[in-house]
C-alpha cells in the first residue's frame, strides 16, 4: 500500500513539471519509477501464496503456467485500460486523428485520465492488497506448514533449514507401514 500511495502522489507532480523541460521532469519520473519497481516484490510475494494454495504435484513445477497466467492478466488490463481511456476522450472530445485540431478543453482532459487513470487503479490495487501482512515470524510458519506438507506427501526425511554454522537438523517420517 505504501508503494501505491507514494507512486500516486508522484503522478499528482507530473501536472506541475513545466513543459519542455527535461531536467525538472527527471525528479518526478525517477520517484514514479522507483515507486513503481516497488510493485514487482508485492506480486512475487503474491505468487507465492497462490503457489502454496495450489502446490504442485511432486515433481512438477506449475511456475510456467503462474507466470503465463500472470502475463495474461497485465496484458488484460493493459487492453481495458487502452479502452476505457479511448471511450472517456471520445467522450470529452478528443480527436486522435493525425492533423486535428483539439481545443485547450479537450487536450485538458487528456492530461487529467491519463494522469487520475493510474492513480485510481493502482490505489484501488493497493487497497485490495492491504490486508495480506507477511513478517518473517508468519514467512516462517508458512515454510514449517510447507514442509511438513511435503514430507508427508513424499514420506522421506526432508532436510531442517539450520542456524548458519551449527549443525544441519533432519526432519524424519514416519513409514507407511501396510501389511
Amino acid at each position: 500500500m505504501a508503494t501505491t500511495t507514494a507512486f500516486s502522489l508522484g503522478l499528482l507532480t507530473v501536472m506541475f513539471v513545466p513543459r519542455g523541460n527535461v531536467l525538472a521532469g527527471l525528479p518526478t519520473m525517477g520517484w514514479c519509477g522507483f515507486m513503481a519497481a516497488g510493485f514487482g516484490p508485492d506480486d512475487q510475494r503474491h505468487d507465492g501464496r497462490c503457489r502454496r494454495r495450489h502446490p504442485p504435484a511432486p515433481g512438477k513445477e506449475r511456475i510456467s503456467l503462474l507466470y503465463a497466467v500472470l502475463t495474461f492478466a497485465s496484458k488484460l488490463t493493459a487492453g481495458f485500460g487502452i479502452g476505457l481511456s479511448s471511450l472517456l476522450l471520445a467522450r470529452f472530445g478528443y480527436l486522435p486523428t493525425a492533423g486535428a485540431h483539439n481545443t485547450p478543453e479537450a487536450i485538458t482532459a487528456l492530461q487529467w485520465i491519463f494522469i487520475a487513470g493510474p492513480i485510481f487503479f493502482v490505489m484501488l490495487g493497493g487497497v485490495c492488497v492491504w490486508g495480506w501482512k507477511l513478517d518473517a515470524a508468519r514467512h516462517a510458519g508458512i515454510r514449517r506448514r510447507a514442509r511438513r506438507a511435503r514430507t508427508r506427501r513424499s514420506g522421506k526425511a526432508l532436510p531442517s533449514p539450520s542456524s548458519p554454522g551449527g549443525p544441519p537438523t533432519i526432519i524424519v517420517a514416519a513409514e507407511n507401514d501396510a501389511a
